[in-house]
């Protein structure tokens, strides 16, 4: 079960097996005038009694007069004005509803993890008003009649609102991936999954695909394509982004069994960084250069994605110039 705005896929909200509500579209919170807080970690028949249920038939409304939504909704009622729950199933047939009885001692769920939680608040209490108020300066400056002080003043507004929502985005996913990996991984063919994510990371840069060599021993490696894809993203894009100016990028990613553990470590010969700040470079927002682009998160969502695994990361510095990156993961590999 997923979600999205309702204008962009006509979903609402994700919904776990045990019935709790663990997303839900920014559009749908602002009907019904709740922060995600009050949301996300409560049971679904909570959110859809009184004004919920009122602010859902309304959006259904809408979600129905699309017949090219391959979406059947199954709306279960209790009796005895008991609260009201919905399920999105895949159908075939055209949109139709259909009711049954839910049993009215249905257990209420607890709430689950907490880190995945906030991630959910961060991105729709403290991001989405933010992009609003940068969308209302830019109509600002391209409508009003303004000073030379005042038009500057707008643009700095409006570039400290997306350098902020650019950080709670890091913040976000350096929560969501907090959180423990889960059970139900697979062997990921690893030569595909790096190349894929190279091939983003050199058409953001602008930089040659020929400049990343790649060695493993290893064909697949066990884990999550979502987790690994932003493993890879953050370590070769931090690998560009601190280049240097003085010699051309090179960038090496070697996957190798280490008794029991797959070991993965990027190499390039960039700026480098000096020794003593080996553990400073994974913490949360840390940057050495203060001028450098981004947020300095990234390798602090690596750290989060390799404990995740029960893993461990390190820096070292290379020599004559250069830093490497190592992570090792308790996980199987074929």
């Amino acid at each position: 079960m997923h979600y999205s705005d309702l204008r962009e896929s006509g979903q609402f909200f994700t919904v776990s097996g045990t019935g709790i509500v663990t997303d839900c579209s920014h559009h749908f919170l602002e009907q019904l005038g709740y922060p995600a807080g009050a949301v996300l970690g409560t049971g679904l028949d909570a959110l859809l009694w009184n004004t919920g249920w009122d602010a859902f038939a309304e959006l259904t409304g809408e979600l129905l007069d699309n017949p090219g939504m391959p979406v059947a909704l199954l709306l279960l009622q209790t009796a005895a004005n008991k609260p009201f729950g919905i399920r999105f199933f895949p159908e075939t047939r055209e949109n139709s509803i259909r009711y049954a009885y839910l049993p009215a001692d249905q257990p209420v769920p607890v709430v689950g993890n907490d880190a995945v939680l906030m991630s959910k608040v961060l991105s729709h209490d403290l991001k989405e008003p933010l992009r609003k108020m940068a969308q209302y300066t830019d109509r600002i400056r391209g409508s009003a009649e303004l000073s030379a002080d005042n038009r500057m003043l707008l643009q700095l507004t409006n570039d400290l609102c997306y350098q902020t929502m650019e950080r709670l985005e890091a913040f976000r996913e350096y929560l969501y991936f907090s959180a423990p990996a889960m059970a139900d991984g697979s062997f990921l063919p690893m030569a595909d999954l790096v190349a894929k994510v190279w091939e983003r990371v050199s058409e953001e840069h602008g930089v040659e695909r020929s400049l990343l060599q790649y060695e493993s021993s290893v064909l697949r490696v066990w884990g999550h394509p979502e987790r690994f894809q932003r493993l890879f993203y953050h370590l070769l894009d931090n690998a560009v982004k601190f280049r240097s100016a003085d010699r051309p990028l090179q960038i090496a990613v070697r996957i190798m069994p280490a008794g029991g553990h797959v070991t993965i470590t990027v190499d390039d010969n960039g700026r480098g960084f000096a020794a003593e700040f080996a553990r400073d470079v994974f913490g949360l927002f840390r940057k050495l250069d203060k001028h450098a682009s981004g947020t300095g998160a990234g390798l602090a969502i690596c750290r989060k994605i390799a404990e995740g695994y029960g893993g461990t990361v390190s820096a070292s510095v290379l020599s004559p110039a250069g830093t490497r990156i190592r992570i090792d993961l308790p996980v199987s590999c074929s």
